[in-house]
């Protein structure tokens, strides 16, 4: 049977193979060079990735990132306990490819749970796949955090719970990047965006962003099918409408497809697509450049210096530079290792305990990672940036501004319908 592969060109095997590969040296101070290590003794993760299918050109990078992080924790001797004298105990990171597709996901989740005992899961970026393991792991009690998906509905009733934290922004907040563009604009947009749950959400919380800023007026709206491959039909209906500017919430496959479409077209308006992501905007090239999208990671950080380090390590492990979704998956595993730290224990109660606690300061994202207790939505800045060409990153996010008040559009907490489900027992 024919190999299958991204839209990156790496293939699943192949990367696999190249995740066992080289060590690249940590900088996380809570890691400490102490080695006492057995079958027993190891803390399994299981990772549900998009490796194949419509989303695996972010997908693969997000298994890339996890990869990365847990060989450099086993570096430096594993994860340390918060006992005195504990000994340092290594991470299994135990790969499954949910192929884009819901049952298959939540067969993985299953198979990782009941037949490889993992102590808690991580990975995903489809929010359909994300909600059925949801339903399954507060059955089972396993931790389970989300490292993917934008979809905030994941955090909403009856998806929402006890054992499932969102580690990636959401909707309400990476939409507020496209007031840039409304500002500068005007405020008559055309929406365009997947044909399921996240798509829609985008549309959503766009509108509400851009309702901020200026006076939005509808120019049309619509939902073409995931992954499609012919965008035409919806390129003419954007060029008749002549908008101020094109909202895009496209993903996977799609995402670099429209953005080639729609300028070959002579398409000519301004673009703002909710996220970046450097796999797809490779694969539109300079099509994409002068698009502005919102993102949670910065290669060159001011604030956040070991980010740069991470990229650094990131390219001499893959053989390139990551975006966001690498940089998502990389701090999920982090954080999980620094909750179990925290907890001293993989017991499922004390790691929940710890993730709802966790202040995490050492990180590549924000300067503080933390959750919320209302409804585990992991809350993060928010850059505006543009494509642009680079000499050295080749398409690079230049940012432009950071928003202000990232979450604004959060539901309150005390107001989410989450409060209940959080509670222990």
């Amino acid at each position: 049977m024919a190999e299958q592969k991204g839209c990156n060109g790496i293939s699943r095997r192949s990367f696999i193979k190249l995740a066992s590969g080289g060590v690249i040296a940590v900088s996380a101070n809570w890691f400490l060079p102490k080695f006492s290590w057995s079958a027993g003794d190891e803390i399994r993760i299981g990772g549900i990735f998009e490796l194949s299918g419509g989303l695996s050109t972010i997908g693969v990078e997000q298994a890339k990132g996890a990869e990365l992080a847990v060989k450099q924790i086993n570096a430096t001797g594993g994860v340390v306990s918060n006992k005195p004298g504990a000994l340092g105990r290594p991470v299994k990171l135990i790969l499954e490819d949910t192929e884009s597709k819901v049952a298959t996901g939540l067969a993985k989740a299953k198979k990782l749970v009941e037949r490889d005992k993992v102590h808690i899961l991580n990975g995903i970026v489809m929010s359909s796949i994300s909600m059925a393991i949801q339903e399954y792991i507060k059955e089972q009690k396993i931790p389970f955090v989300n490292s993917g998906s934008g979809n905030e509905e994941i955090v909403h009733p009856p998806h929402c719970g006890r054992y499932f934290f969102k580690g990636t922004y959401g909707n309400p907040q990476i939409v507020l990047a496209a007031q840039y563009g409304a500002k500068k604009h005007g405020g008559r947009w055309y929406f365009i965006a997947d044909n399921y749950s996240w798509g829609y959400n985008c549309t959503k919380f766009f509108k509400q962003a851009i309702e901020r800023v200026v006076k939005l007026e509808v120019a049309g709206e619509d939902y073409p099918p995931f992954n499609s491959d012919n965008y035409a039909p919806y390129i003419t209906k954007i060029k008749s409408a002549n908008p101020d500017g094109v909202a895009i919430g496209v993903c996977g496959g799609g995402y670099a497809r429209f953005i080639k479409q729609a300028r070959q077209m002579g398409l000519k308006t301004f673009f703002h697509h909710n996220f970046y992501s450097r796999p797809d905007v490779k694969a539109a090239g300079d099509t994409s450049l002068g698009m502005t999208a919102g993102t949670n990671f910065l290669i060159e950080n001011p604030k956040i210096p070991r980010a740069k380090k991470f990229a650094e390590d990131f390219k001499a492990f893959t053989g390139d530079y990551p975006g966001g979704t690498g940089a998502d998956g990389f701090n999920s595993i982090e954080v999980i290792c620094k909750a179990i730290h925290e907890a001293g224990s993989t017991d499922p109660e004390k790691i929940v305990d710890a993730l709802e606690n966790i202040a995490f300061k050492e990180g590549i994202i924000t300067p503080v990672y933390q959750f919320r207790k209302c409804d585990h939505m992991a809350t993060f800045g928010v850059h505006t940036i543009e494509v642009v060409q680079d000499p050295k990153y080749q398409y690079d996010s230049k940012l432009i501004e950071e928003v202000k008040d990232p979450d604004q559009l959060l539901t309150p907490c005390g107001k989410t319908g989450c409060e209940e489900s959080m509670k222990k027992g």
